[in-house]
């Protein structure tokens, strides 16, 4: 017999078809949540008007409703093999300006879009990190990086 964390067990080549077949079936339901377009999805871009704690507004129709900004972050890369300047797009109290009411505990940047670049046919990297500031980032390790090919 076959033991699962728990406890209980397995006897026939049959019921592990099943139990495997049912594993296949969720694997399949969570690559599907992975691909469709998130509900509460927010894109974002500079604040219309800043503070230190506010530093994102959804993208959207300026006086719009929802009210939100068109432009986007402008990144500035650094000389070869370092990094350029970091730029914040996302301050402590975003989540009160940007996500609906019942969902502002946790910020989930889902996906960087580049609308142009300054010198064509180069390979970018982006470090995205979450923290006081990017030097605490990289030190805590709450950081990806991303390659970007243009």
């Amino acid at each position: 017999m076959r033991q699962f964390p728990s406890g209980k067990g397995v006897d026939s080549s049959a019921e592990i078809a099943v139990v495997d077949a049912k594993v296949v079936a969720v694997d399949a339901e969570v690559k599907e949540a992975e691909r469709h377009l998130h509900n509460y999805e927010r894109w974002i871009g500079p604040a219309a008007v800043p503070t230190a704690t506010h530093l994102a507004d959804p993208l959207g129709q300026p006086g719009g409703s929802p009210a939100g900004v068109l432009t986007s972050f402008r990144l500035t890369c650094g000389a070869s093999k370092v990094w350029g300047t970091p730029v914040q797009i996302w301050g402590s109290g975003d989540c009160v300006f940007v996500l609906p009411v019942d969902h502002q505990g946790a910020f989930d940047l889902h996906a960087v879009k580049f609308t142009d670049v300054e010198d064509d046919k180069e390979e970018w990297i982006i470090c995205v990190g979450a923290g006081a500031n990017m030097a605490a980032a990289i030190s805590a390790g709450t950081y990806l990086t991303q390659p970007f090919f243009h």
